[in-house]
């Protein structure tokens, strides 16, 4: 997770020179709420996402200047960043452009979280030397994430008890301050125990770590979860850390791992922990956009354009 410094999103622009090969360019208008980028393997998705998180938390150029366009629209202030990045081995050139309303130009904090399938096998022997309070269990990537999740974890429940116990000291409309307090943290248990409810897992909500019960009352370890399931906590681990604060959600390929059904819900329940958040997914998986995002997708080769001469010596 990163934060930066930034004004409330209307609408964002992204552009990359030499995408796929020399002489074309990448545009992407994207949406502030749902953003579904398709295409065949090898076709840049990846990069384009890596691209697109550099430009929101690395170090950039940055322009700034009053924006009038032709279209009707009352954009009144832009910022514009200008860019290189090696990936690779390659070298590419990119811009960003943030498009802001003009009653909305005071500065905020906007979370960045980048998620990708982390389904490979064992980390560096020193990344598991240095988790040697997980028992051993760490034995892949993505369990290596979630001991790093662990210690936020502890924090936010205990945030939640501090802002429970502000609620009572006030001591006006308790039972309504309690239930807007602990609401985003019950949605996060009953959206994980309805999840893993097929496995008859469940999360011990007596616990400050992040443990499981199975069955009626066996203790399950979160590294001794499929796969699947740790990739699924992991991703709304994120988005309940999130704080329902207006946020960046980049998550690629997702669904490895990961069963139709869940697919097929995972925007709701991400858009559900957090409305304010915008999410960026690439994908290859159907099941993620039919519940009602068809709209949202765009497609690779709809996005590669020739670079004109006139876009070579523009901005």
């Amino acid at each position: 997770m990163r934060t930066v410094s930034i004004d409330k999103i209307n609408q964002f622009f992204l552009k990359i020179e030499g995408l796929w090969r020399e002489g074309n360019v990448f545009e992407w208008t994207l949406n502030p709420d749902v953003n579904i980028l398709s295409g065949q393997n090898g076709s840049g998705k990846s990069t384009v996402l890596r691209i697109l998180y550099f430009a929101l938390t690395g170090n950039r150029t940055k322009l700034k200047w009053l924006h009038d366009d032709n279209d009707g629209h009352s954009y009144h202030y832009k910022e514009f960043y200008r860019t290189k990045l090696v990936l690779n081995d390659k070298k590419y050139q990119f811009e960003t452009f943030w498009f802001f309303e003009e009653e909305h130009t005071s500065i905020s904090n906007l979370t960045i979280d980048f998620f990708a399938s982390l389904d490979q096998q064992a980390v560096s022997k020193e990344d598991i030397q240095a988790t040697t309070k997980a028992n051993g269990k760490i034995q892949s990537q993505i369990d290596f994430e979630i001991y790093h999740h662990q210690n936020q974890y502890t924090k936010y429940l205990l945030s939640v008890s501090k802002r429970a116990e502000k609620a009572y000291a006030n001591g006006q409309n308790i039972a309504e301050k309690l239930a807007e307090v602990y609401a985003q943290k019950n949605l996060f248990f009953e959206m994980i125990d309805g999840l893993f409810a097929e496995t008859n897992k469940k999360i011990d909500r007596e616990s400050d770590d992040l443990q499981f019960i199975k069955g009626e009352n066996t203790p399950l370890s979160v590294y001794d979860l499929s796969t699947g399931e740790k990739q699924m906590l992991l991703i709304l681990l994120k988005t309940l850390f999130q704080n329902q604060q207006q946020s960046i959600y980049i998550l690629d390929e997702p669904e490895i791992s990961m069963h139709p059904d869940w697919q097929e819900h995972l925007i709701d329940n991400i858009r559900k922990l957090n409305p304010n958040v915008m999410v960026i997914i690439a994908t290859h998986s159907p099941d993620i956009i039919v519940n009602g995002w068809l709209d949202k997708v765009v497609d690779m080769r709809d996005l590669l354009k020739p670079l004109t001469t006139e876009m070579q010596h523009g901005a």
